[in-house]
């Protein structure tokens, strides 16, 4: 009896030391198929990020192309040196997102061979807008002719958009099959992790918590992912729709005024022109936010923190506004006292300033006034854009400087707005320790306030 008894218990302790050691042995593996996938999730999450920002990158460079194409034109109507000015940074762009393109295809045969072919493409088209604009200064003989040159530059562009339509569809496949293999990750880590909890008894059922802890957090890193994914999405339908209609704009203008058949007054070609002016700087306005927030989103704008006076930060932007207040008669009043000083970067302060202050010009009537103040209050100064426009009802001042509601609103000559301006400006006091807020009545104007460290005195150069 002894002796069944000792054999009865030597055969449960062994079949519970085999199914105990079978089921730790299930869990190890388990554990390490888990973070097999979780590593092969990395990569892949790398590879799509690479992929989104190839994407962003073509995007971008559309854009510039499209800058550069604008200055030419606004050149030959207007015979401004300014427009060159604007068609050489544009060009410059172009040049660094190519730069961009080529170092994240580097190693990928078929997306490098795409990016190589639309380099050639967009230096074919530089080509000829230089020689358009040696023309037009009489540096060159038109041998060639307006109308074969036209064709020429069409054709040009069919071909870089084919190409970068080729090019963008082929990422767009890799990211959906990246994003299949991800789904396909996670899912067969789910099976995995069920099973070991099934055949692990106590040991087991603690592994098998914290494999579904991880495989939980793998899940929510891929539901941000997801909304970070929808979240550009949207920013990119914003742009593309609020970038369509000032670029058109300027195109018909310039068409119109390049017509033979069409007939104007001095008047009527001044006023025409202003007009494509004005889409033209709305155009630069939009390019620079997109810019701007593309790179927020990439974690590719540092804090470079220095101290320095904010009136000659307010200086260096008022400048070049001062032309747009001018068109409508607006007095630009910049009167921060020379003594104060901040701790903050000077470069994000002056995208602050250049957003409120094109805002406040762009809501500002005919005849109006915007100014800039700032004072000390304890370890802070507060600066304040301050102007007598159309002012905002509560509802409006509860969404301007979020980037999750698209809110934008005309201004008092039409000017349309992108809705990125005031998120970026939110963003940038944020990182530097400061806050933003708004006053505002409607009809009686708004105060934009912004709050940021103090700091020490600078010396007088």
């Amino acid at each position: 009896m002894f002796v069944s008894i000792s054999r009865k218990k030597f055969s449960i302790v062994f079949t519970l030391i085999v199914g105990l050691t079978a089921s730790v042995i299930l869990l190890l593996t388990s554990v390490g198929y888990s973070y097999q996938v979780s590593a092969n999730l990395y990569e892949n999450n790398v590879l799509v990020e690479r992929t989104d920002s190839l994407i962003g990158q073509l995007d971008l460079l559309e854009v510039k192309l499209a800058a550069c194409e604008s200055g030419v034109q606004a050149y030959a109507a207007s015979n401004k040196e300014y427009f060159l000015y604007q068609y050489d940074e544009a060009r410059r762009a172009t040049r660094q997102y190519l730069k961009a393109l080529r170092a994240l295809t580097q190693g990928h045969a078929g997306q490098g061979d795409k990016v190589e072919a639309l380099s050639r493409l967009v230096t074919r088209r530089f080509q000829l807008l230089d020689k358009a604009i040696a023309i037009q200064k009489g540096e060159v003989e038109d041998k060639e002719g307006l109308d074969k040159r036209k064709i020429q530059a069409n054709q040009l562009k069919n071909r870089i958009r084919d190409t970068s339509g080729q090019l963008k569809a082929m990422l767009e496949a890799s990211v959906g099959q990246q994003k299949r293999d991800s789904h396909r990750m996670l899912a067969d880590n789910k099976r995995a992790t069920q099973t070991a909890g099934v055949l692990g008894c106590v040991l087991a059922g603690l592994i098998a918590a914290l494999v579904y802890r991880d495989v939980r957090e793998r899940v929510k890193t891929e539901d941000a992912l997801r909304q970070l994914n929808n979240q550009k999405s949207q920013f990119f339908s914003i742009i593309s729709h609020d970038l369509r209609g000032p670029t058109r704009n300027t195109r018909l203008l310039l068409e119109m005024m390049d017509d033979p058949a069409y007939t104007a007054g001095p008047e009527e070609a001044a006023k025409m022109a202003a007009l494509a002016l004005q889409s033209a700087r709305q155009t630069e306005l939009l390019v620079e936010d997109l810019l701007t927030w593309g790179r927020l989103q990439m974690e590719q704008v540092g804090i470079r923190t220095t101290r320095f006076r904010p009136c000659e930060s307010a200086e260096k932007v008022c400048g070049p506004l001062q032309a747009a207040a001018a068109l409508k008669n607006i007095s630009l009043e910049n009167n921060i006292p020379r003594d104060l000083v901040i701790q903050a970067d000077a470069d994000m302060v002056e995208t602050v300033f250049r957003n409120l202050l094109s805002n406040a010009i762009k809501f500002t009537p005919e005849a109006g006034k915007v100014r800039i103040e700032a004072r000390r209050r304890g370890d802070f100064v507060e600066l304040a854009v301050e102007d007598n426009g159309v002012g905002m009802v509560p509802e409006v001042m509860d969404k301007i400087f979020s980037l999750h509601v698209k809110h934008t609103t005309r201004g008092t000559a039409g000017e349309p707005g992108t809705g990125l301006g005031l998120a970026v400006c939110r963003e940038f006091v944020e990182r530097n320790g400061g806050t933003i807020g708004v006053e505002s009545q409607p009809g009686q104007g708004s105060k934009f306030n912004v709050r940021l460290p103090v700091g020490e005195e600078v010396v007088s150069e």
